[in-house]
């Protein structure tokens, strides 16, 4: 479609080795997956993940993908732009989650849970937590002791579609008003703070 070439396999093999020519290494993140074609057989063909799909695009000699070219431009521009101006970030948000449908007041609560996470967060990385994987478990094992319940199961209770976040729900919001009251950035912090036990929720 962005190619207009009625040969794909041939204009694919043809790109790739521009992107060589290019000095291009993103020939090294194509791996091969397994797809299923129309004969209903699955059959091995070149995969890639967003970002590297967008860097193809770039190279695509064809009218069919300057739209996807001036969007590129677009983007880039306004990330320069909010590197310069943060606030510039928080508008994009805030009209993006407008366009979602999501109400005025369900954003200003997002705003603050993102505030409020982000004390924990940032007492987490000066005690050496680096790792996406690393505040995943923290988050979860905090979300354990005080609910007695890890996020995974909270989604189910919670009905939380796949594509949904936790963070969208009250829980999440529970959680953080957890860390915010009682002062607990580790889950060993329930143990020795006093005002936990004195005063459960």
């Amino acid at each position: 479609m962005l190619t207009g070439s009625t040969i794909s396999r041939r204009y694919w093999s043809d790109l790739k080795r521009k992107l060589v020519s290019e000095g291009s290494q993103l020939y090294d993140k194509i791996v091969q997956l397994k797809f299923q074609a129309l004969d209903g057989k699955f059959y091995l063909s070149d995969a890639a993940d967003t970002e590297t799909i967008l860097r193809i695009i770039q190279s695509i000699p064809s009218p069919n993908a300057e739209p996807f070219k001036l969007w590129l431009a677009k983007v880039g521009y306004e990330r320069i732009e909010e590197n310069h101006d943060p606030e510039l970030t928080i508008n994009r948000a805030l009209k993006t989650y407008l366009r979602k449908g999501y109400s005025k007041n369900w954003i200003n609560q997002r705003l603050k849970s993102i505030e409020i996470r982000k004390a924990p967060t940032d007492e987490w990385e000066n005690r050496g937590v680096k790792s996406t994987t690393e505040f995943a478990i923290l988050t979860d094992d905090i979300t354990l002791a005080w609910s007695g319940m890890k996020a995974a199961i909270i989604r189910r209770h919670t009905r939380c579609v796949f594509l949904l976040h936790l963070r969208n729900y009250d829980f999440y919001n529970i959680s953080l008003w957890v860390l915010r009251h009682y002062g607990l950035l580790f889950p060993g912090d329930l143990k020795k703070n006093k005002r936990w036990y004195n005063n459960p929720i």
